[in-house]
């Protein structure tokens, strides 16, 4: 081998999945150091249910039928099962990506005419691309950006010179792409048509090329057919009900790109991703900041558009860079919202047209990939004309190519979140076996659900209703064999307990910058209260907290003795703007009522006799609530008659 062909061998396929899997690496590097208690990406939007789901599935039984998409699942719960790790398979999962994903686009820009700088510069343009970045941390299906080019690849070379194994390569690829993600099988219906006419209008008129055209798109049709087939089998709503898994037409306002997503700076941009951030929230976008990471770079558009410049001025024209301009727009239009509002004038854009025929799909932003992988390609090609020129257009793509390395690189590199939320749940993760805690969050939240799993060990949540603030929590808690309580800093509940002395019966053990951990002391309490439906959330007011109440609430008497007693209960209420009477029913049979006023009064209900076990006490206000807009003028609508503050039960001897 020469030192020209070895120079090559560097710089080919092989030096540019190396280079990339060296970037992954830097990236990935504290993840490589705690791979199963450790997730790649920096969470741009806060904590989100979606890679605890995944690793749960990783880990567990096959997933649910609709919501299975075999080319990733399967594939990461064999990682899974290997490493015996679904946290470490899930990160093995994405970070595999980011390598493929550079081969794949350096493979296609070679196909379509890039010369070797051209071909790196759009390998690494699309593979670390801030959208691929942002998805890698949050959705992994989202992640498995490689098959886009690899698709595109195999479908031109077919077109040019179908054969058997070609074929059967194009069926199989077109497969994978659609069953790694739902979007990806949207990617190709739509892409696909786009790429065939584009390559019908503008490749080189060759011999035959009528016959190759019909013979790849049989073979395609074939491969839809046995999609439908699967989906039929696996998904029959899917095809024959497909409103019964819509998303509300409202969402495709809200997962949608804006034509500027693609010129705004990533929020992850150490300089200029505050101000991007700004924008969104201005917009109200926070939830879909991630679609919103489509980025493209001024100066890779500025490559591109050289790319578009030297295809009009030339003689001989490279037919790619057409087709790719083409394919980008029509992707751009569908990444859009499905309106166009000026003035008095809606005017319906493509999507409306896609929803209405498939509407479990709303993010469609994430056409926006394959803009990306377009720009990406024409500004490789761009780079090679420019250089190719010499002189000072030679200094001008080395200027674009340092400016796009500001605009796109991603730094700082280490990106990486833990797999608990806070520094309180690693602290409990440390702890002898022994400790049974509870963490301040509702089980019926998909992204706490997973904790116990996460954890490896047994963690109480909060029930319906249940808050961490109630009169009688410590003893409840303690009656329920708890003995350590989590608390997140951040929220109401957080900030009302980092700034007073504990509850009592509850005693501060740690204190970190996101959490708290309170020990349990008080005795097991035989008697609680438990708040029941028509309550809305807890309020804070200095010291103290209540909850409102509707026109009709519950409350759960439980009564832990194992006989039944007389007992009393005391409750502390005010009404909402004029004074109201109360009716009470214990087990549906009245016990009496109170008179509520505006001012703070604590009231006496009972003897009630208790059975052993839990009783409902129901409290329905005679007067018809009063909703707080209309007293307060502050926006709130809901409707409320009295706040609940503090109350205890006793047994009636007491």
């Amino acid at each position: 081998m020469t030192a020209q062909e070895s120079s090559r061998g560097l710089s080919g396929p092989a030096g540019v999945t190396c280079a990339a899997c060296i970037l992954t690496l830097i990236l990935a590097a504290p993840v490589l150091v705690a791979p199963s208690s450790r997730l790649f990406g920096n969470e741009i939007v806060g904590r989100h249910h979606d890679p605890y789901t995944v690793i749960v599935q990783l880990e567990g039984s096959a997933p649910p039928g609709i919501y299975a998409q075999p080319a990733t699942d399967y594939p990461g719960r064999l990682l899974a099962a290997l490493l015996g790790d679904g946290v470490a398979a899930y990160n093995l999962l994405v970070l595999v990506t980011f390598p493929l994903t550079a081969l794949f686009t350096f493979l296609l820009a070679r196909h379509l005419g890039a010369r070797l700088p051209g071909a790196w510069v759009a390998a690494f343009l699309y593979a670390f691309a801030p959208f691929h970045l942002a998805h890698a941390a949050y959705h992994p299906h989202i992640a498995q950006t490689q098959w886009l080019p690899l698709y595109l690849l195999v479908l031109w070379r077919s077109l040019e010179r179908p054969s058997v194994g070609r074929l059967a390569l194009l069926v199989s690829t077109a497969a994978v792409l659609a069953l790694s993600n739902f979007y990806g099988a949207l990617l190709a219906a739509v892409v696909t048509p786009c790429a065939l006419a584009a390559w019908w209008l503008w490749a080189p008129r060759d011999p035959g090329r009528g016959r190759n055209l019909v013979v790849s798109s049989a073979a395609l049709l074939a491969s839809a057919g046995v999609g439908a087939a699967y989906l039929a089998g696996r998904a029959p709503a899917v095809l024959s009900r497909p409103g019964s898994l819509a998303f509300p037409r409202e969402d495709l306002f809200h997962y949608s790109a804006r034509w500027f997503s693609y010129l705004l700076p990533s929020v992850e941009h150490p300089l200029l991703g505050g101000w991007a951030s700004a924008i969104w929230a201005q917009g109200r976008l926070a939830d879909g900041v991630v679609e919103q990471q489509l980025t493209l770079g001024w100066a890779p558009l500025a490559l591109a558009a050289a790319a578009l410049w030297h295809w009009t001025r030339s003689r001989q024209r490279d037919w790619a860079v057409p087709a790719l301009a083409a394919i980008a727009l029509v992707c751009f239009l569908f990444s859009l919202g499905p309106e166009w509002r000026l003035g008095s004038w809606t005017l319906p854009r493509p999507t409306a047209a896609l929803y209405a025929l498939l509407p479990m799909f709303r993010a469609h932003a994430r056409f926006g990939l394959m803009v990306i992988l377009a720009v990406a390609i024409l500004a490789g090609l761009g780079t090679d004309r420019l250089l190719g020129a010499g002189g000072r257009r030679r200094r001008l793509a080395a200027l674009l190519l340092v400016v796009a390395a500001v605009e796109l690189a991603p730094v700082p590199p280490w990106r990486w979140r833990h797999v608990l939320p806070t520094a309180a749940h690693r602290w409990l993760q440390e702890q002898p076996p022994a400790i049974r805690a509870l963490d301040c969050v509702p089980a019926s939240d998909p992204i706490h659900a997973r904790l116990p799993r996460l954890l490896g060990r047994p963690l109480g949540l909060l029930r319906p209703n249940e808050d961490c603030a109630a009169p009688d929590f410590p003893g409840r808690l303690a009656a329920e064999d708890f003995d350590h309580v989590l608390v997140r800093r951040t929220g109401p509940l957080g900030a009302w307990l980092s700034d007073r002395d504990p509850p009592e019966g509850l005693r501060q053990v740690e204190r970190f910058d996101d959490s708290l951990v309170f020990a349990v002391e008080a005795p097991p309490a035989p008697l609680t209260v438990l708040v029941g439906p028509g309550f809305h959330w807890r309020e804070f007011k200095g010291e103290q907290t209540y909850r409102w109440m509707s026109a009709e609430g519950q409350l759960w008497l439980e009564n832990r003795t194992g006989e039944g007693l007389w007992a009393t209960l005391e409750l502390e209420l005010t009404a909402f703007g004029d004074p109201r009477r109360i009716e009470l029913a214990l087990a549906n049979r009245p016990v009496g009522g109170l008179v509520v006023g505006p001012d703070l009064v604590a009231h006496a209900v009972g003897p009630l006799w208790l059975a052993s076990g839990r009783q409902v006490l129901r409290l329905r206000s005679s007067e018809p609530p009063t909703v707080a807009d209309d007293l307060l003028d502050n926006g709130d609508t809901r409707p409320l008659s009295i706040a609940l503050w503090d109350w205890g039960l006793r047994a009636a001897s007491e």
